[in-house]
């Protein structure tokens, strides 16, 4: 089976949330299915972060970094790779969907904040997000997302069916190893003033 996959975040020293999503998530799915063919679609041109003998990395024209180029890259560009390379399933990490294909469609919504705090973005992309979102969803054929609290809001705002959104929670990547007592004990001493406990946002 041929499988797209909407890349355009996994850009090297440029990783942030969606893109760090995608990196962990994808680099073992290729691994745990060798049988399936992935298609990953970048729009732009960066060294590949996710080889192997069953990824296949593909620049599709036009860089989609403002909201008419978008419509541009989903709707347009997307559809023809989809129909040149045979693409069954397309799943996109960032929850940014065709609506000019009829092939399945997976899509990651993370959240909605932007629909609770909208002063938190550009006006232009709040425009496209609030516009588009409610239109992804509804498209999807399934959705993901990374908590029940987000599944219920997705829900609720864009009147999905709940049976169509999974919870999956995120993991943590190879890095994160839990210190052994002596330790933690050592690093709360030496690093945290004594104090058990500290919280970290980022």
């Amino acid at each position: 089976m041929n499988i797209g996959v909407n890349a355009r975040h996994l850009i090297e020293s440029k990783l942030e949330g969606i893109g760090w999503y995608s990196y962990e998530i994808l680099r073992r799915i290729v691994v745990l299915c060798p049988n399936y063919n992935f298609f990953f679609f970048y729009d732009r041109k960066t060294k590949p972060l996710i080889e192997g003998n069953n990824v296949t990395n593909i620049v599709v024209f036009p860089p989609a970094r403002h909201p008419l180029l978008f419509k541009i890259w989903y709707d347009i560009s997307l559809p023809y790779y989809f129909k040149r390379k045979k693409i069954k399933i397309f799943f996109s990490p960032d929850g940014f969907l065709s609506l000019k294909t009829k092939i399945r469609q997976i899509g990651v919504i993370h959240d909605l904040n932007f629909e609770h705090y909208p002063d938190d973005l550009p006006k232009e992309i709040l425009k496209f997000y609030k516009k588009n979102m409610p239109l992804f969803a509804n498209k999807a054929d399934e959705i993901v997302t990374v908590s029940n609290f987000s599944k219920q809001d997705i829900c609720n705002i864009y009147k999905i069916n709940s049976q169509k959104v999974t919870a999956i929670y995120n993991g943590g990547g190879g890095s994160f190893i839990p210190l052994s007592k002596k330790e933690r004990k050592e690093f709360i001493k030496t690093q945290n003033n004594g104090r058990e406990y500290f919280i970290y946002v980022g």
